[in-house]
């Protein structure tokens, strides 16, 4: 899910940013309820015929 941050922070929701190593990026934890004003875009992410859940080619980039 991509969220808009500012309407997180007016919402008074905290997000804090986490380097991740193996991907060379930051990685948001929100810790709050999202309202949905907030959301910018979601992806579908279910699992395939064997159970597994992988990523939406997408994002993948």
């Amino acid at each position: 899910m991509e969220w808009d941050e500012d309407a997180l922070a007016a919402a008074g929701v905290r997000v804090e940013r986490e380097w991740v190593e193996s991907r060379q990026q930051h990685f948001a934890h929100v810790f709050g309820p999202v309202p949905m004003h907030a959301i910018r875009q979601a992806w579908p992410f279910g699992a395939d015929a064997a159970g597994e859940f992988h990523l939406p080619p997408s994002l993948l980039g």
